[in-house]
């Protein structure tokens, strides 16, 4: 009996599977870059919406120096006049926006007499976790889903600085949570 012996040919290139398998494990590579992106946008983004708060806060208790008092009125067109938006926010006509989240949500200003209500509407669930989680510089803060600040801003509310677990208590909504800043 005569043993046929067969030539193996070598296998030149990538067989399908591997370049599949390849092609896979670069798009898991990429998918978690762009996830690592977006966190690291979402941070620097609310790190930036605090700082720009404060500033506004910082303002506003300065246009009642000596008085005491805040009116009763919005303070988003005095604000633009006075040229004293921060340069993160996006201002058309007497509306002041946010970037964060890509929600575009608005910054209300507004005097309540001898105090005043910064809002921050349109805060995905974990942007308003990391928005107040270690805030400071308010009497009160109150959340909700309403542009409007709370009728009654002298009682109830959560007293400044806020816990991390005070915040996730706070933003309950997955998105539309309004934040009332009074001072």
């Amino acid at each position: 009996m005569k043993t046929q012996r067969v030539a193996l040919e070598k296998q030149q290139g990538f067989t399908l599977t591997e370049l599949l398998l390849a092609l896979m494990v670069i798009a898991l590579l990429i998918s978690g870059l762009f996830g690592l992106s977006k966190i690291v946008m979402s941070d620097r983004e609310i790190t930036q919406l605090k700082s720009a708060i404060l500033t506004i806060n910082s303002k506003v208790m300065g246009f009642a120096a000596g008085t005491g008092q805040y009116g009763t009125g919005s303070f988003n067109n005095v604000l633009i006049q006075a040229k004293e938006v921060p340069d993160f926010f996006v201002v058309s006509g007497t509306t002041i926006t946010h970037p964060v989240g890509g929600t575009n949500g608005q910054v209300i200003v507004e005097g309540r007499g001898p105090l005043y209500a910064i809002t921050v509407t349109g805060l995905k669930k974990e942007d308003c976790i990391n928005f107040l989680t270690g805030l400071n510089g308010f009497k009160r803060v109150y959340v909700d889903t309403s542009s409007a600040a709370p009728a009654n801003v002298t009682t109830g509310g959560t007293v400044p600085p806020i816990s991390k677990n005070t915040a996730v208590t706070l933003c309950s909504q997955n998105t539309g949570n309004a934040v009332h800043l009074i001072n």
